[in-house]
């Protein structure tokens, strides 16, 4: 493709997008504010959004989309959403876009709209619990400066420590790993080669103060 070939690609999908937001800001069930970005595939799309998180994308999906006419029209989904349902109607791309919003409206939105809700919030709770572990783990390195992440951990909530670490200038008494778990209310830890009275000391900590299995910290002094 040439680069006048993208560009009239590029303004054809900036004049589509432009109208259907025209025609979505119509709907009187909805607040206004939609608005378009052109997105840069070879073969031509653009997303609408809308203020409420809503995201719609129509794009040809391959070559033979763009020889036919053919538009995808998918209801986007926040990216870490567990959930495998597709929202997505098809479209010819010689129809007027009052036609082709008023198919959105009809074929699209009320699902979609339906279930955005749900999978924002699992995704936002999934992320307060990704940054739970992150101080976790911040704060585990507070109390043995020796603990490094692990550089493949994106989430920087697993690490290790060693007593002998010749690239590192914080030792610790033993070696071992840490790893937060996924609640972020508790801790895997593996010690090796810790010195006997340091041992005593952290199974004294682990022990159960009474015969229920009570959780209760003991009072500090």
């Amino acid at each position: 493709m040439t680069d006048t070939e993208r560009a009239e690609l590029a303004q054809r999908f900036d004049t589509l997008g432009r109208a259907l937001a025209a025609e979505l800001d119509t709907v009187p069930t909805m607040e206004p504010g939609w608005h378009h970005q052109v997105q840069a595939w070879a073969s031509g799309a653009v997303t609408l959004y809308h203020p409420t998180g809503l995201a719609i994308q129509l794009a040809h999906e391959r070559w033979n989309d763009a020889q036919r006419g053919r538009l995808t029209v998918r209801g986007l989904m926040p990216h870490d959403w567990s959930g495998r349902d597709r929202f997505e109607i098809g479209v010819s791309a010689a129809r007027p876009p009052a036609d082709i919003a008023r198919d959105i409206r009809r074929r699209l939105l009320p699902d979609y709209m339906a279930a955005l809700p749900g999978a924002q919030a699992e995704v936002a709770a999934s992320e307060r619990l990704r940054l739970a572990r992150i101080a976790a783990m911040q704060s585990l390195v507070e109390v043995l400066p020796a603990l490094h992440t692990y550089d493949w951990d994106n989430e920087q909530s697993a690490g290790s420590y060693y007593g002998e670490a010749h690239n590192r200038p914080e030792r610790a008494h033993g070696n071992g790993t840490v790893r937060v778990n996924h609640s972020a209310l508790s801790v895997d830890l593996k010690l090796t080669g810790v010195p006997l009275h340091l041992a005593l000391r952290v199974l004294a900590l682990l022990r159960r103060p009474d015969a229920d299995g009570s959780d209760t910290e003991p009072a500090r002094t």
